[in-house]
């Protein structure tokens, strides 16, 4: 359970951030619309979410 929460707080996290970097990044001439913004976070939290959890908690390959 703890690493679930760990995972979804680097999630969410990692949303804020892209979210924030998007607005720095993509340049004044490009309409992009609020929802582009919080897709971008989005896909991000949740690449990020798999990135931390993923690992942990793939099965266990047998060893013989």
């Amino acid at each position: 359970m703890m690493k679930q929460i760990k995972a979804v707080a680097g999630a969410t996290m990692a949303g804020i951030a892209s979210a924030g970097t998007a607005v720095v990044v993509v340049p004044p001439e490009v309409a992009m619309p609020w929802y582009g913004y919080v897709v971008v976070g989005a896909i991000n939290a949740g690449l990020t979410y798999l990135a931390v959890y993923w690992p942990r908690n793939a099965p266990a390959k047998n060893a013989e």
